[in-house]
Parts: C-alpha cells; sequence; structure tokens
C-alpha cells in the first residue's frame, strides 16, 4: 500500500510566550514518558480500537472522537495488560512543572498525534497545558529527527537550558546532534534510558540544581556588577 507523506508544522498554542522561556524540553513520548514502546503500542487491541477502522494502518487511519478515545482510554487502561501505554511515574507532574515554568516542551514520536494528545488529556493535562506542546508525530518525522530537531531549533529563539529524554538510542543521538549543531542552548541535560527507567523528579532536580549553580557562578564572576535603583 503507497503511503503519501507531507512534512507538516509542529501544533501548538501560538499565544504561546516561548520566547522568555529559558528551558527547552525534547522529550519522546512512547518508551520515555510512557512505559510502552511505540512499535508495541500500535498494534495492541486497545490502540485499534482507538481508531474508526481498527483494520486500517495507523498512520493514515482516522481516529475517533477526541471524548470517545478519552472514554475508551478510561476503561481499557485500567486492565494490567495497558498499564506500560500510560505516562509513567511522575511524568506527568514534570510536565506540569515544566509548563509552569515556561519551559517549551517539544514532545516527539513515530506514534499519531490524536493518540498522544489523548493519553496526554486522559492523565490529566488540562486543554490549556495540551495546547502548550507541540507535538512532532508521525507526519513531522518523515526525513528523520536530525532534520525536524534542527529546523525547529534553528526557527526559534535561543534557550539556556536544553533536556533531551529518548529510550531510542539512535534518536537520541540524531536529537543531541541537531541541537549542538544549531548551537541554541548553553546547556544541555540529556538521558537515555530503557522505557519505565526515567526519574522524572530526579531530572527536574537535576535542572533545578544547574540553574542555581549557574546563578551563583553568574554572581561570583568579577564581571558581575549588580545594579541599583534610587528613587
Amino acid at each position: 500500500m503507497s503511503r503519501s507523506h507531507f512534512f507538516a508544522s509542529p501544533q501548538a498554542d501560538k499565544s504561546i510566550p516561548a520566547a522568555h522561556a529559558n528551558v527547552r524540553a525534547y522529550l519522546n513520548f512512547d518508551g520515555t514518558l510512557t512505559g510502552c514502546d511505540g512499535s508495541k503500542t500500535i498494534f495492541t487491541e486497545l490502540y485499534e480500537s482507538l481508531k474508526k477502522d481498527p483494520k486500517r494502518d495507523y498512520i493514515e487511519a482516522e481516529f475517533l472522537d477526541p471524548n470517545e478515545m478519552k472514554q475508551k482510554l478510561q476503561i481499557g487502561l485500567q486492565q494490567q495488560a495497558y498499564a506500560t501505554m500510560r505516562l509513567t511515574k511522575g511524568a506527568c507532574n514534570f510536565l506540569k512543572e515544566m509548563l509552569a515554568l515556561d519551559a517549551q516542551i517539544i514532545v516527539t514520536g513515530r506514534n499519531r498525534r490524536e493518540y498522544m494528545k489523548a493519553i496526554l488529556a486522559f492523565e490529566g493535562l488540562s486543554a490549556d497545558e495540551r495546547n502548550k506542546i507541540t507535538i512532532f508525530d508521525i507526519n513531522n518525522l518523515e526525513y528523520g529527527t536530525y532534520d525536524a530537531v534542527i529546523k525547529f531549533a534553528n526557527e526559534n529563539t535561543k534557550k539556556r537550558y536544553t533536556i533531551i529524554c529518548d529510550n531510542d538510542p539512535s534518536d537520541f543521538e540524531h536529537t543531541k546532534r541537531a541541537v549542538e549543531e544549531a548551537s541554541r542552548t548553553t546547556t544541555i541535560l540529556s538521558y537515555c534510558k530503557k522505557p519505565g527507567m526515567f526519574k522524572w523528579e530526579d531530572i527536574a532536580s537535576e535542572l533545578r540544581v544547574q540553574k542555581i549553580c549557574d546563578e551563583r557562578d553568574e554572581l561570583d564572576s568579577p564581571a558581575y556588577s549588580p545594579i541599583y535603583s534610587c528613587l
């Protein structure tokens, strides 16, 4: 079966003041934010039940209405067989904390945007929070992770801190190389682990520690000169 793809623009709420964020995070979805690799997820009965035609290839399939998908997930994800398809421990809180910091989050994955958004909604992210997340799905990754990431990085403002999390070693290296070559960041915190092994609280803590250390170094720098305002 022939497949026609297009290099679509990742979707995100255009009203987000992303230029003011000092953190950018590239987070893979299946196997990183969730505990199940995408190559397994797309062949589960639960996943196929979310398509209007379960037999149709997931790339070309039309998915159910978001509310119908959420209802099916609420039932299906209670089953132990599908437990790993949920966000892993701490992942939801991590996303919420990053968004509260006005971080720019880019979720990547060779799945479909409709499915990723349905999982995020099921896990408790509000519509406003979901709209602040940029998603690279199978359509955005037609030319590979490196091309998608470097194009995005070059088109956006520089961020001091960049977080990279991906369970796939190849995609991890491609993302990291693109970020480094784009030279749009100062500090990279990168993690490549097996599904279910990402410790989100630890990653958030490392970012907080790094920021504290950087602020302390700036204060200790001879070039630092405090400016006082007198009324």
